[in-house]
């Protein structure tokens, strides 16, 4: 929903604003570090609970659990709040650089954005029970209804009232405290009502989870920096208008990753619930389905930003500025998520089977490197060499990781995972709409362009399916979740 309202935010707010925008996007994310894996924890936490093995006392245990986790993140957002009141000004004046709005309309919406942001922050948590009681498309359809409300009032306000971005973040601010008491009042409805349980911390709750949230936090902690530190670096070194294009691209870029993240989503608890019962055969199948179903499907959406991000941006938007400063980023982030999505599901799987110190390792590295990285390369390419990083650490987590990774689980699966669930659906990705793309490099005229693009996808479609007999069958048994709830009903 995002996605399809960027048009309208740029056209009425202008780059600058939407600029700004963005730049409350990346703070929200650095602040989600507070989090320390706790959503993640509660949603492990959550899914084991609903296994064949639960005791007498679970209830009792995961109810106390969650409301002292709910407790936590309240005392985080009233400290969020107190510190954009405080820094709010210094942020507006100092960091950002503003060609066109004054500095008391950028402090006013830095620091409404500090509240939607302390607002926000403990829905990640009845997100992750909600997910943990493997109720994604009750989630989706709370997600998707309050995404929809708060785009089409912001976009009423924008073009019927105001283009002021103070009154955007405060309709924004809105609809973020509805959504989140929304997400309570259904998560605490799962597990009997929202006064089952007096208002205390639980000690004993939270030491029960203590060592796993301490590795998801470090891990969520480190990826932050990896995810964020191209915003962050581009908001310092160049003007928002530049922030408001580069974020517009990598906006656009992430398309394929938020495609496959329900997928992830839903077989987390999945993976978590089998690894608990010992059961490795199931945990395998679900694994190797998974992981060609996720590139599958995302492969060809990044490998179109790879070669027509041009076309791409100019039909999605009719901006002559952000087609010419943003289509590198968009191709260079495309090939980036490409790597990332062959690697979404063995994440989902080291996190579920409790191997948190490997990602904390890489990310640390990654985290450690990319911040200089980044100040480089934008300092020598502007706002295309911020992608850099990125696609440099994606590759390097595609061709290090799983060599650690299958050594603790699933042992002796890597090469099956390489050759069958994933290269062979990047290769068609590339060789498709890479010919598509040369077919009709010189011709300047946007129809004959998109015919290629949808040729490559044909040529994709077609080449995939021929390779993968298990994506046949998968797609012959109606998808992954359907197929992996009957394997494990006859489980023994």
């Amino acid at each position: 929903m995002q996605l399809l309202a960027v048009p309208f935010y740029i056209n009425g707010l202008g780059a600058e604003a939407f600029g700004l925008v963005m730049f409350v996007v990346s703070l929200q994310a650095v602040l989600a570090v507070l989090d320390m894996g706790m959503s993640t924890t509660v949603n492990r936490e959550v899914s084991r609970y609903g296994t064949s093995d639960r005791k007498e006392g679970d209830d009792w245990e995961i109810r106390a659990l969650i409301r002292s986790l709910e407790l936590v993140y309240l005392g985080m957002s009233a400290t969020i709040v107190l510190t954009f009141l405080m820094v709010g000004r210094w942020i507006s004046a100092w960091w950002l650089k503003s060609e066109h709005l004054d500095p008391q309309t950028l402090t006013q919406a830095v620091i409404l954005s500090g509240v939607m942001i302390a607002l926000r922050l403990p829905g990640s948590l009845y997100t992750g029970v909600i997910r943990g009681q493997e109720r994604q498309v009750s989630l989706n359809l709370i997600t998707c209804a309050f995404a929809l409300m708060k785009t089409a009032a912001s976009v009423f306000i924008i073009f019927q009232v105001t283009a002021n971005i103070v009154v955007f973040c405060a309709v924004q601010l809105v609809f973020v405290g509805l959504e989140t008491a929304f997400l309570a009042g259904y998560a605490w409805r799962l597990f009997g009502g929202f006064l089952l349980q007096p208002m205390r911390i639980g000690m004993r709750s939270l030491r029960s989870i203590k060592k796993y949230a301490i590795g998801i936090g470090w891990i969520t902690a480190f990826a932050m920096v990896i995810k964020q530190v191209d915003r962050i670096v581009v908001s310092k070194m160049e003007t928002m208008e530049m922030l408001g294009y580069y974020s517009t691209a990598t906006l656009v870029g992430m398309t394929a990753v938020r495609l496959v993240q329900p997928l992830q989503s839903a077989i987390f608890p999945r993976f978590s619930g089998l690894a608990a019962e010992g059961d490795i055969v199931t945990l395998s199948s679900l694994f190797h389905k998974s992981a060609a179903m996720s590139v599958f499907a995302g492969a060809p959406i990044a490998c179109l930003l790879v070669f027509f991000s041009p076309d791409i941006l100019w039909l999605w938007t009719r901006s002559p500025g952000l087609v010419e400063n943003g289509w590198p980023v968009l191709s260079i982030t495309g090939a980036a998520v490409l790597f990332n999505l062959a690697m979404s599901v063995p994440f989902a799987l080291q996190l579920a089977v409790g191997l948190t110190w490997l990602p904390l390792r890489m990310n640390g590295i990654g985290a450690a490197l990319m911040i200089p990285v980044t100040v480089v390369t934008v300092s020598r390419y502007g706002i295309s060499g911020a992608a850099l990083g990125w696609l440099m650490f994606n590759i390097a987590y595609y061709l290090v990781l799983p060599n650690v990774l299958f050594r603790h689980v699933l042992v002796g699966e890597r090469w099956r995972w390489v050759f069958r669930d994933t290269l062979p659906f990047m290769t068609a990705g590339v060789l498709s709409f890479g010919l598509a793309d040369y077919a009709t490099f010189q011709n300047i005229e946007a129809s004959p362009r998109y015919g290629a693009a949808m040729a490559g996808c044909a040529a994709y479609a077609c080449v995939s399916l021929a390779w993968s007999s298990d994506l046949r069958a998968l797609i012959g048994n109606l998808g992954i979740l359907r197929g992996s709830k009957r394997a494990v009903s006859h489980v023994p």
